[in-house]
């Protein structure tokens, strides 16, 4: 990395490093082993009076007719969230690879406010253990987890961070011949099977109805639960319905029949009006009648009466929606629990004709959610839960070459809260420094209402480490580095606080319910997630073309109205709103996005920054102030602290944030042919690594117009103070230059 500087900036003598590193710096970066956080009352960062003094405390969260979330007394609420499994039996596990000791949940707790987290989702499986012996009955509820769950609600109350909880994972189900439910895979039986059902409910009695013995309270009746997910990854309408075989494939066909026979008068008559469509599994006299292949509902499938299609594709959603409205019944009627519900979080398979379909079942609740991260291709056995030597890999930035699959550019129901309920730029992606900036950013303006990033189970930073503490490896699923974690406050505070305003909406679709059932393709589909341990393939199918400018996410919320009762689109002219060097700018102004440069901007009153890929000379002048950047890519957020306009504030937040790897990490690049298609620019993992990371050194210039502002303070990656920087002060502004080697500086007026 090249090296500039200006002769009026240095550090003042004697600044510490932002943390010790327990092993020497590799060239031009610094090694990251942030020491457990002391929690001092004199810490300059500590965002914990951004929450309740207890979660709840004001109230059960509710919705209000806009689609967001607001808290018992009305105020406002967006969540900066995360998955997190501290806690749980197997973050308890001494393992020969996990150097460490059983994170402290009350601590990690703290450690999350203190960063900006106000709502921890707990993905759990409260489903019996079949391992266990001797073998539970189906309703057994796993009181592991059931335990689990009731500690990490009392110790996140305490620091005024709700929950969201998941308790089920048709993956995770592992069923057993003596539960009944048949073979073949766990998924969409939910929806189908009695017996699964109501060992369901049992679950969730199980779980809701007694005391918890940490708070006092039962579950049902603790406002610091915000909302309770149904059940996680699953559906009727993604490919693992065609796994459903033997009985429970049987009792499909009697319930599509039953339906059909209802529509039409009996399973005769319903194939008549099919045209004849016939399937190999049909048995029309007994009244049983099959569904296609899904591959038939989706833009690649041939074949089939197309009335025929469409009512399987109402079948299976109105079969869905059903499902969710009586376990909503269920948990607010039986069990009189008041927290919100959201049904499911998952996709499809075909997001373009098949989304808005999962979408309207979602309706059912409260809350819509949705897991999608950040694409990359990732090549090698392992590649759905470890990184190991060999790997290939490639790093897209949404700055640049998967724009559109941000996770936040969503497909909103009106009138709905929707949550992001799992997303991360996973490793090995080297970009993920751009997360938490552009997260904030677009969240921000498109009015999602929460995401949770996925995942931690460790206390606090967690050091590069084994993926499960026993295979050599580097985990894949981490968010706890200092290039993601590192990058929360700030993030955090702008995006709860409301400095980035919502835009009116850029795109707003109605679809009638026919036009879902006849799977008439959405005018702006989402970008399709993709899951190495779910898909096939290497990653995600291609949007395709559609009628409306996907750059409309970048401009404002992209909303849809499943249900409506006339088609129609009213899509805004992204033309009109880029600008004469290509940019795209929000309807607010406040956010320009510029793919060509490789950059986004923030600008507004109380936060202002800049994510992108630099090159050294060029400045980012904004209103209130002026960055110049070195580094390869890099995030920069500037935010006032005590609420005030930057250009007056007394108390201001510079944070930046840089790529980082673990050390000892060595790749080559390699060519890469995913789905054996064209090639492209790739790596290959020579060495994984160890601990501890190692950052890419900070090469910043920063001018802050504001004339109150004469100090400027070093943080440590707790907040502390480390040390004064040298500032220079002229016409008004104040000028330093960054800290190379701390994520953190508070600007203030000395008092």
């Amino acid at each position: 990395m090249r090296r500039r500087s200006i002769a009026l900036l240095v550090l003042a003598a004697g600044l510490g490093s932002a943390t010790a590193a327990p092993s020497p710096d590799e060239p031009g970066r610094f090694a990251f082993d942030a020491a457990p956080d002391r929690f001092r009352a004199d810490a300059l960062l500590d965002l914990r009076s951004l929450n309740e003094e207890r979660a709840g405390g004001k109230g059960y969260v509710r919705t209000t007719p806009d689609g967001d979330f607001v808290r018992g007394d009305g105020k406002p609420l967006r969540f900066w969230a995360v998955n997190s499994f501290v806690g749980q039996a197997k973050t308890a596990e001494r393992r020969p690879l996990w150097p460490w000791d059983p994170p402290d949940l009350a601590r990690h707790a703290r450690f999350l406010a203190k960063r900006g987290v106000n709502l921890v989702r707990l993905h759990a499986q409260l489903s019996p253990d079949p391992k266990t012996k001797p073998l539970p009955s189906l309703e057994d509820v796993n009181e592991t987890e059931r335990e689990w769950i009731w500690r990490a609600v009392a110790a996140y109350r305490k620091e005024g961070i709700y929950v969201a909880i998941s308790p089920y994972w048709a993956n995770a189900l592992s069923p057993v011949p003596a539960w009944g439910l048949g073979t073949g895979n766990g998924h969409a039986l939910l929806f189908l099977e009695p017996r699964l059902q109501a060992a369901y409910r049992a679950w969730w009695k199980a779980l809701l109805v007694p005391k918890n013995p940490h708070t006092g309270l039962p579950l049902s009746k603790d406002p610091g639960v915000a909302f309770l997910q149904l059940q996680n990854e699953d559906s009727l309408l993604f490919w693992t319905l065609n796994g459903v075989e033997g009985a429970p494939r049987r009792r499909l066909g009697e319930r599509f029949g039953a339906w059909a026979s209802q529509r039409y008068g009996s399973a005769a008559k319903a194939v008549a009006a099919w045209h004849g469509d016939r399937l190999p599994a049909d048995d029309v006299p007994a009244g049983v009648l099959d569904v296609h292949n899904l591959w038939h509902l989706t833009t690649e499938g041939r074949g089939g009466d197309p009335v025929r299609l469409a009512d399987e594709t109402r079948f299976l959603g109105e079969t869905m929606r059903g499902f969710f409205a009586d376990t909503v019944r269920f948990l607010r009627e039986d069990l009189g629990c008041q927290a919100l519900v959201n049904a499911g979080n998952w996709r499809t398979a075909d997001e373009a004709r098949l989304l808005d379909v999962e979408r309207w079942a979602y309706g059912a609740g409260d809350v819509v959610a949705v897991n999608r991260y950040f694409p990359g291709v990732h090549l090698g056995e392992t590649r759905g839960w470890a990184i190991v030597d060999g790997n290939r890999f490639t790093s897209p930035s949404a700055l640049r070459t998967a724009t559109f699959d941000l996770p936040v550019f969503v497909r909103q129901v009106k009138g709905m809260p929707t949550v992001v309920t799992e997303a991360s730029w996973p490793l090995p992606n080297a970009c993920a420094v751009e997360g938490p900036f552009l997260v904030a950013a677009y969240a921000s303006l498109a009015g999602v209402d929460g995401f949770c990033w996925f995942a931690t189970d460790v206390e606090g930073f967690s050091p590069p480490r084994s993926a499960n503490g026993f295979f050599p490896s580097q985990a894949k699923w981490e968010i706890a580095s200092p290039d993601v974690l590192g990058g929360f406050p700030a993030a955090a505070l702008a995006f709860r606080r409301g400095d980035i305003a919502r835009a009116d909406a850029a795109v707003l679709e109605q679809r009638p319910l026919a036009d879902l059932w006849a799977r008439v393709p959405a005018a702006l589909p989402e970008g399709a997630a993709y899951d190495p341990n779910r898909d096939r393939g290497d990653r995600a199918a291609a949007r395709g073309a559609s009628p409306v400018d996907p750059r409309a996410f970048l401009v404002g919320p992209v909303l849809v109205e499943p249900g409506a009762g006339r088609a129609d689109v009213d899509a805004t002219d992204v033309r009109r709103l880029v600008d004469a060097e290509g940019r795209v700018v929000s309807r607010t102004k406040e956010l320009t996005f510029d793919a060509k440069r490789g950059a986004c901007t923030i600008d507004t009153p109380r936060t202002q920054g800049v994510v992108a890929f630099f090159h050294g000379t060029e400045a980012f002048p904004l209103a209130a102030t002026r960055v110049r950047c070195g580094n390869t890519q890099a995030a920069v957020l500037v935010t006032s602290l005590d609420g005030e306009p930057l250009a007056t504030s007394r108390r201001v937040l510079v944070q930046v944030t840089t790529p980082a790897r673990p050390t000892g990490w060595r790749e080559v690049a390699e060519e890469l042919r995913p789905d054996k298609g064209a090639p492209e620019p790739g790596a290959r993992v020579e060495s994984f690594g160890r601990a501890p990371w190692q950052v890419e050194r900070v090469d910043l210039d920063l001018v802050v117009r504001n004339p109150r502002l004469t100090r400027a303070r070093a943080l440590d990656a707790n907040g502390e103070a480390t040390g004064t920087v040298r500032t220079v002060r002229k016409d008004g502004t104040l000028a330093l230059r960054f800290p190379e080697d701390a994520l953190y500086v508070v600007l203030d007026d000395g008092s």
